[in-house]
């Protein structure tokens, strides 16, 4: 497992349950994984503040959170390496893990079947010219599929950006 966005992201939901929301909103919230190599991941911050406080308030908490998702991502990959097994079973074993951290963490929308990340779908739709970001809170499919309720949500906001609909 060497995407720096993946464990990053799953690293992020660890942080997120050992501290207080303010420090992860102020602290952590936008940052990124930018490289991985060597064994070193590289994370992106907003500014030298952030840069610091992080080296130095939070750097035993954010080594302690990469090292329990990348443990977890390996120790399934090893138990789906066997005899028989076709070769990509343990890489998918360790994605599926990553996976699931980032969904009970709230670092992305979905479910295992089609996992999306909210951040990069609120980059996309920041690129768009004509687009904006709308996240319905308690959706976990796509949501044409979701329940009326969930559908309601969606149409109202669709209707609001939609000049005439």
């Amino acid at each position: 497992m060497r995407d720096p966005v993946r464990i990053w992201d799953a690293a992020l939901g660890e942080l997120r349950l050992g501290m207080s929301q303010a420090n992860y909103e102020s602290y952590l919230a936008g940052t990124s994984a930018t490289e991985f190599e060597d064994d070193e991941l590289t994370v992106a911050v907003s500014n030298p503040l952030v840069r610091e406080t992080l080296e130095q308030r939070f750097r035993q908490h954010i080594l302690r959170a990469l090292y329990d998702v990348v443990l977890a991502a390996q120790a399934a990959a090893i138990e789906r390496t066997r005899p028989g097994a076709r070769f990509i079973e343990p890489h998918d074993a360790a994605v599926r893990v990553l996976a699931q951290g980032m969904i009970d963490h709230g670092l992305v929308a979905g479910s295992l079947d089609k996992v999306v990340s909210v951040r990069a779908v609120e980059g996309l739709a920041g690129e768009l010219r004509t687009g904006s970001f709308v996240l319905v809170p308690g959706a976990r499919h796509e949501v044409l599929m979701e329940r009326d309720k969930l559908r309601e949500q969606y149409w109202a906001a669709f209707d609001a950006f939609v000049p005439g609909s």
